[in-house]
């Protein structure tokens, strides 16, 4: 399929649009000046404005030669222009597909931010949700998940002051590597020779970054230790690193510290004493399915009572929060398995529990199956992964309450993914990150810092700088000084971050 157009950013936006409908389909950009192309279906836009009125049309031309069009006119424009023409291409692929997207025209990662600048410039739930609905095309439940989302994490977010930050501690190591994974991590049955001088740069690259940041003013509010699997990591390496953190950082206003022992295979009892020791109040201990038989698929190295019993395990030391993930569309899982899965969870009574729908991502193996994956995408009805999710949310929200929720780039049908908690259990670093509400300082490989940059005036005026840590272990390791030369960029940024601070009060 072309669109013409000779906006690079309207040719994106709407691409994104046809792809919720045909994700296997080839987008081709098409500039206006072209000849229009006859060998395949062409989206044509039109947008004109009249006496303050604006016109807008698209119109889609199928190679057969069949035209369908939708036109609008629009008297009080409260959107941009790619949504305006967004939603008329929706109408015609929605008519001809025969389905419909919950998430309506809106393609981006945050639809929980959109609410929040629409509550800050004076818009109620109601009006914000029929918003959602109308000028979105956004289903009524997932209208009401997204605005859910946002009243309960809001006190959250306006904790959150503008010099503060949260600490990430990437270890990209795993027992083995999960079919759908994209992340950095290496199987510990290659790299587990890496891990030692792994841990002692890594504690290094703490140290130092400790002490570039003591003279800034600056305020801790939650850390975070994820990967991989950071309990892949010895007793002995587990504390190396947290001492290091609690020696080199000022704890004092730390909200919270989670340790994501995401794999059940690599939980112990003499980890789970260094963590209780050392000021861990929110660990991670994840299944993604109680199916021994996607397990297998999926490259887990442990079975469900496996997991029942390190779960069991974890639940003995008390920790404040233990979080528990489940992925619904996994390879071989079906409805009734997932639905099996998720009340069992429940049943264990987490005080946090996150569901993902399935993403495919180019570095992930599974990947290689994606056409078969996304093939049930353009079936019309209801798709096995999208009664999976609305199951689980109708279920949970039963007795839990959604607290952050994120959409990504693959996602099968356009889904999200939502961590649900018990009340006064939500994750700070969670809703931090994904709000983008604060500064998040990375150290390891693969670490991204992102330094957030508020205007002292204006709440919705920020930028974010990112610096990108080395990615593999292995470059880490060698090219260690690079490491610690990115963390002098920070300070730069981190003096404007002070300055706005103190023109703010």
């Amino acid at each position: 399929m072309y669109i013409v157009t000779d906006s690079e950013k309207m040719f994106y936006e709407l691409a994104n649009i046809v792809k919720l409908f045909y994700p296997l389909q080839e987008i081709k950009w098409q500039r206006e000046t072209e000849v229009l192309p006859n060998d395949s279906d062409t989206v044509l836009l039109s947008m004109n404005t009249v006496d303050n009125k604006t016109y807008a049309e698209v119109q889609l031309i199928l190679q057969s030669g069949e035209k369908r069009t939708e036109s609008d006119c629009i008297i009080d424009i409260k959107v941009k222009d790619h949504i305006i023409l967004g939603k008329l291409l929706y109408k015609i692929l929605s008519k001809k597909s025969g389905k419909t997207i919950q998430w309506g025209v809106l393609t981006g990662i945050r639809p929980v931010k959109i609410a929040r600048k629409m509550r800050i410039d004076g818009m109620d739930y109601s009006e914000i949700q029929k918003f959602f609905e109308e000028e979105f095309l956004v289903s009524t439940q997932k209208a009401n998940l997204c605005v859910k989302t946002e009243e309960v994490q809001k006190d959250i977010v306006n904790s959150s002051i503008i010099n503060g930050y949260s600490l990430y501690i990437s270890v990209p190591f795993c027992p083995s590597r999960c079919s759908y994974c994209s992340f950095v991590s290496h199987s510990i049955e290659k790299a587990r020779d890496l891990i030692p001088l792994y841990v002692e740069k890594m504690c290094e690259e703490i140290r130092y970054t400790g002490q570039l940041l003591k003279e800034k003013n600056l305020v801790m509010q939650s850390v975070y230790m994820g990967g991989g699997t950071p309990t892949t990591l010895n007793a002995d390496e587990m504390r190396q690193v947290l001492t290091t953190v609690k020696e080199n950082f000022d704890l004092s206003n730390c909200k919270e510290i989670t340790v994501e022992a995401g794999r059940p295979d690599t939980i112990t009892a003499d980890k789970l004493d260094v963590l209780k020791e050392l000021g861990v109040n929110r660990i991670s201990v994840n299944c993604q399915t109680l199916n021994n038989k996607v397990l297998e698929e999926i490259g887990r190295k442990h079975t469900a009572q496996e997991f029942i019993d390190a779960y069991n395990l974890v639940k003995q030391y008390h920790f404040d929060t233990i979080n528990v993930d489940l992925i619904a569309g996994l390879p071989k899982d079906t409805y009734s398995s997932f639905v099996d899965s998720i009340e069992k969870v429940i049943a264990l009574n987490p005080e946090n529990i996150t569901v993902h729908a399935l993403t495919v991502k180019r570095a992930a193996t599974i990947a290689k199956g994606k056409d078969d994956i996304l093939k049930d995408s353009e079936k019309q009805g209801e798709s096995e992964i999208t009664k999976m999710i609305n199951y689980s949310q109708e279920l949970l929200c039963k007795n839990y309450e959604p607290y952050y929720l994120y959409r990504q780039k693959g996602t099968v049908e356009s889904l999200e993914n939502v961590g649900f908690s018990k009340k006064n259990h939500e994750c700070c670093y969670n809703i931090y990150i994904m709000d983008e509400a604060h500064s998040i300082v990375s150290v390891g490989a693969g670490g991204v810092t992102k330094v957030v940059i508020q205007s002292p005036t204006d709440i919705n005026d920020t930028r974010i700088e990112r610096i990108f840590n080395l990615k593999y272990p292995y470059e880490y390791i060698n090219r260690f000084d690079e490491a610690l030369a990115k963390k002098d960029s920070m300070l730069d940024l981190f003096n404007i971050v002070r300055e706005n601070e103190k023109l703010k009060k």
